[in-house]
């Protein structure tokens, strides 16, 4: 049930128990103003996104201008109406050797053309490993540098997630928070760099006429008023054999069921031998080879960054643009489960849960924010008890619009020990009662931790010696929320 207060400790008496439950909705209504309350105070005390480059980076930052010699604060180069792009490359990134000149010839093409396109800065992110090679690098660099070593790299690093590789280019719109492109490197190696700055496109205006199904040629139009799932994968992606394969099973059996809803294969094969040989042992459709551009447009569109991929997407709206709008950025995992059929069949759209079984999301952890309640080790009433509370708190805390200043917030809990979650467990250094060396208490006890990994793998733990499953209630889940306690660092 939900209880915003814990007052009466009677269940250890006879854990086994089942307890007599008073209304969950009314105990929950009755104390509604509370929670609320609680929920408000937990998003204003959470530190909230930066706002704009300038609060980012800092007015007074310096950045240095090589072959013009000069040094300026942020504050008077990147000015209102700007659009900013960030260079993310290092001197010992032997691809980012090869960018550069490329990137050079465009930068220097735009800004002689500055009637034909909007204003923008480049700034260039060190990561560099030695000082000198950062001298040598940036000699020759038309554009605004960062120092070398500043913090505010690793800064803009993890908040544009380049994690990932370099050389990366990464494009903020004019009102400093609207990310263009994620790494527009490829569209100007791929010769489309005059399509600056790359703002988004509906995917309608992607995708090709037609589209290939069982050797016929179909107008894309009549998928319009269906959901669609985007497939993005390659026959040489060993994962990517496997799960078409799942896809498939679960595809035919969906169609039995509905008929609102069409998957197209978004090829990234080596090439079009390999393309037709993958595609054709698939049921539903797929983009035709020859369009490279779409493929690559999309895949920047919706940040496919891995294969495999699904992306979910609803019918086209004509009240938004005729855009399709997302529901769910990856629902790989539904159809990857090897008992994952009633959920395709049952949850279908999959749209993303802010308040579920961790071992079940589709989210990936390294993007979010959220309170985990590890409880594989309570009985079948202690959980039941845990995710009415979480829910509870996840419905408090999203009843607030200002929850969108601290940022989204899931809610999971972890009933079964799989192996993603005793990994994780690990990486958290948490109690686990395969460790000899890990108290009973600790092990069977209730752990509640709060996962921001896009914070440098940041997370924190509740007081472990201090919390029993009477402790945890919505009101201490959103305590937490406010006051998590000291930073960690899986890093």
């Amino acid at each position: 049930m939900c209880r915003p207060t814990s007052t009466h400790h009677h269940r250890k008496s006879n854990k086994k128990q089942k307890r007599h439950h008073t209304s969950n909705k009314e105990n929950y209504q009755s104390n509604n103003t509370d929670l609320v309350t609680m929920a408000e105070d937990a998003i204003g005390h959470q530190e909230t996104p930066h706002s704009s480059l300038l609060r980012n980076l800092g007015p007074d930052t310096l950045l240095h201008s090589p072959t013009e010699n000069r040094t300026a604060p942020v504050s008077q180069i990147l000015t209102p109406g700007k659009v900013t792009l960030f260079y993310f490359s290092a001197y010992w990134c032997g691809p980012c050797k090869k960018v550069t000149p490329i990137l050079k010839e465009w930068y220097l093409s735009m800004k002689g053309q500055r009637e034909k396109y909007e204003d923008f800065e480049l700034v260039y992110v060190s990561l560099d490993a030695f000082e000198k090679e950062y001298q040598f690098y940036t000699k020759d660099m038309p554009w605004w540098c960062l120092p070398f070593n500043s913090p505010i790299a690793s800064q803009l690093s993890q908040q544009y997630n380049t994690g990932g590789g370099i050389p990366s280019l990464v494009v903020v719109d004019a009102d400093g928070e609207t990310i263009l492109h994620k790494d527009a490197v490829p569209s100007i190696v791929g010769g489309h760099g005059s399509e600056f700055p790359w703002r988004p496109q509906p995917i309608m205006k992607l995708l090709p006429e037609t589209y290939e199904q069982n050797n016929e040629i179909l107008p894309t139009s009549q998928l319009d008023d269906k959901y669609l799932m985007i497939f993005a994968g390659g026959h040489w992606c060993e994962p990517c054999r496997g799960f078409a394969t799942k896809l498939s099973k679960a595809y035919e059996a969906l169609k039995q069921r509905r008929n609102d809803f069409e998957i197209l294969y978004l090829s990234s094969d080596l090439d079009e031998d390999a393309f037709l040989d993958f595609s054709s042992s698939m049921p539903f459709g797929a983009i035709p080879y020859e369009y490279r551009d779409a493929k690559m447009n999309i895949a920047s569109k919706y940040s496919i960054a891995q294969l495999p991929t699904v992306v979910m997407l609803g019918p086209v709206s004509p009240l938004d643009g005729y855009e399709r709008p997302i529901i769910n950025i990856d629902v790989r995992s539904i159809f990857e489960e090897s008992d994952s059929s009633s959920r395709y069949l049952q949850e279908f759209p999959y749209p993303p849960q802010r308040c579920g079984d961790f071992n079940r999301t589709t989210e990936d952890i390294n993007n979010i924010k959220a309170v985990v309640v590890f409880d594989e080790y309570c009985d079948d009433c202690e959980q039941e008890d845990v995710e009415e509370a979480m829910q509870c708190a996840a419905e408090a805390y999203h009843q607030q619009p200002q929850q969108s200043q601290g940022g989204d917030l899931k809610f999971f809990w972890v009933h079964k020990p799989t192996s993603f979650s005793q990994t994780l467990r690990g990486a958290l250094k948490l109690p686990d009662r395969n460790s000899s060396a890990q108290s009973v208490t600790a092990c069977t006890s209730p752990i509640m931790v709060m996962l921001d990994f896009p914070d440098n793998g940041g997370y924190y733990v509740a007081n472990v010696n201090e919390m029993d499953e009477d402790d945890l209630t919505t009101t201490s889940i959103l305590e937490f929320v406010k006051n998590p306690g000291p930073r960690l660092s899986i890093m």
